[in-house]
């Protein structure tokens, strides 16, 4: 779901997503009652993984 909301920002233009909107696309497309605590400590564990690049509050798709 992280890497689907990410896929969608950059198709929209955008270089990557604040972890609140990564939140609002998944209760929006998926899990109204997601926490957004949830989805930013899996993002950042996504990020220390090295399964994400990160540009100040912005969380990156690495490019394949």
């Amino acid at each position: 779901m992280i890497l689907e909301a990410l896929q969608q920002a950059e198709r929209q233009g955008k270089i990557g997503l604040e972890p609140r909107a990564i939140t609002l696309f998944i209760s929006q497309a998926y899990w109204p009652d997601v926490k957004g605590e949830a989805v930013s400590s899996i993002v950042w564990r996504m990020w220390k993984r090295g399964q994400l690049d990160k540009d100040g509050p912005l969380y990156i798709r690495l490019k394949e």
